[in-house]
């Protein structure tokens, strides 16, 4: 599928990011913008998401059970035919992203053609439909 460009939503610019603004109290609240829903995200913030939300998640680095957190590792390093069924798997409304973080870094990194090497390009796929979050570094986007 042809990837279409996404634009930069609001929050602080590039240039001034940090990895630990994804961990932020303000930018996980607006979250909140969303209309509660499960969210397939990286699994380094989604405890964060869970405490800070109303939003349930697919993974998280306290899942006993690993089938969420390999449906989101299997989404984020697919390539982007592959990513879309795995994401559907997951039950997920939205995929929800916060760069610049060291997860998505890795899995772009490990994998170069996958989902999560395309977000972080500022790219995504068109079976991904961006929403538009005020005030946040995380980009959301409804699974379609």
């Amino acid at each position: 599928m042809p990837a279409a460009q996404v634009a930069t939503q609001a929050g602080a610019s590039q240039a001034a990011a940090s990895p630990d603004a994804c961990y932020e109290t303000a930018n996980l609240r607006a979250l909140n913008q969303l209309p509660a829903a499960k969210l397939l995200t990286m699994i380094d913030y989604a405890g964060y998401i869970l405490v800070e939300t109303h939003h349930a998640v697919t993974s998280g680095a306290y899942h006993r059970a690993n089938h969420g957190n390999r449906i989101g590792i299997e989404t984020f390093m697919s390539p982007p035919d592959a990513a879309h069924a795995f994401a559907k798997a997951s039950g997920a409304r939205y995929l929800v992203v916060c760069d610049p973080s060291q997860e998505i870094d890795t899995y772009a990194a490990l994998a170069p053609k996958g989902l999560a090497a395309l977000l972080a390009k500022g790219e995504a796929p068109d079976w991904l439909a961006p929403v538009k979050l005020i005030g946040t570094r995380f980009k959301a986007y409804e699974i379609r």
